[in-house]
């Protein structure tokens, strides 16, 4: 009531508040319906809130927009001349800020798609190649196994030769002259 009435006592305040409540009320929630929505964020402190702008009334509330936290006049420190003309250029430089943000949104929104598609499609062949290597790996492991047997099928037929001539010259003067060596 301070800020908007310009009342700066205490008891002056308080009374205007009791004998005006809902007028203040009415008047506050109306101002408010012709808002500009400028910001939805933290500033001062950790808590995120709404800021809305009618004329030179800054209106913060929380993010519902159904708790009114305070109205204050823009005074940037200039005449209200001055005050008017810079307010008003921020507010243009808002809106132009945050139509660039939604185009930049919308743009990245695109790109995100085209990405995520490219991350899935990339998953997809990651998972064929996967299989395919896991293939290959068990083929592999095949012709290990078949290698082996075909060693072991040589191997096998090495031993039957050295049986074959153990029988033929493994004989008894043979041992003699290996021990006489």
């Amino acid at each position: 009531m301070e800020r908007v009435s310009k009342i700066t006592t205490e008891r002056e305040i308080n009374e205007y508040v009791i004998k005006n409540k809902e007028r203040i009320v009415e008047h506050a929630n109306e101002t408010f319906k012709y808002a500009q929505h400028i910001y939805k964020g933290q500033i001062g402190d950790n808590i995120t809130r709404n800021y809305y702008i009618k004329d030179n009334l800054v209106f913060v509330v929380n993010t519902t927009n159904d708790a009114l936290i305070t109205i204050y006049e823009v005074d940037l420190g200039f005449t209200e001349e001055l005050n008017d003309i810079v307010r008003k250029g921020l507010i243009k430089e808002i809106e132009k800020l945050q139509a660039k943000k939604e185009e930049d949104e919308f743009n990245l929104l695109e790109e995100v798609d085209d990405l995520e598609h490219s991350i899935s499609t990339l998953e997809d062949e990651i998972k064929i190649l996967q299989e395919q290597v896991n293939n290959l790996e068990e083929n592999k492991k095949f012709k290990k196994q078949e290698l082996n047997q075909l060693k072991k099928t040589t191997l096998n037929t090495g031993l039957e030769i050295k049986k074959h001539v153990m029988t033929l010259v493994n004989s008894k003067e043979y041992k003699n002259d290996l021990q006489s060596i």
